[in-house]
């Protein structure tokens, strides 16, 4: 998360714009409310680079397949969930032939270059990251994240199973 009181210019205009950007959890007197007041201003200028609304951008996936509660989405993910839907409008057979691995480099590079040509777009989804997680808060109160642990493949399997298979004596 960015310090507060960031300025930044933009474009040919050189129009300034301040803001405060702080983590919602050390900051009690920034309400929900306030984050979407400056969403809303930051919206004005990079509606014109987007494909969804803010709100689109920030409901969680439709579907879960398991019951617990969904992670909070960070701003790369947003930036993402943008970005295919930029990119299916251009092109919507690449789109669905590529794999979530591929349209993940492709967007993480994308978020780089954005973010360092048009400040304004990497503003945008930090407060809205902030405002996210503020909602998710008021959803889900006392959430924990909790990964879920990596399941050892051959964990079922006995010691040495692959040894019975292969005589490592007769491979010459």
């Amino acid at each position: 998360m960015a310090n507060a009181n960031e300025k930044f210019t933009e474009g040919p205009s050189s129009q300034e714009i301040s803001f405060v950007h702080v983590d919602p959890s050390s900051s009690p007197n920034l309400t929900l409310t306030d984050l979407e007041n400056l969403l809303k201003k930051l919206y004005e200028k990079v509606r014109h680079k987007l494909t969804l609304t803010s709100e689109e951008l920030l409901a969680p996936r439709k579907q879960r397949k398991i019951s617990k509660p969904p992670r909070a989405q960070n701003e790369f993910i947003m930036f993402r969930k943008e970005y295919i839907s930029r990119e299916r409008k251009k092109d919507p057979n690449r789109i669905k032939s590529m794999k979530a691995r591929e349209l993940s480099k492709e967007a993480s590079v994308a978020w780089k270059t954005e973010s360092a040509e048009f400040p304004a777009m990497g503003q945008f989804f930090k407060i809205l990251s902030d405002v996210a997680i503020e909602r998710h808060r008021k959803a889900y109160p006392g959430y924990i994240y909790e990964p879920d642990k990596k399941k050892d493949k051959h964990k079922d399997e006995p010691e040495g199973w692959f040894k019975e298979y292969i005589d490592i004596n007769q491979c010459a």
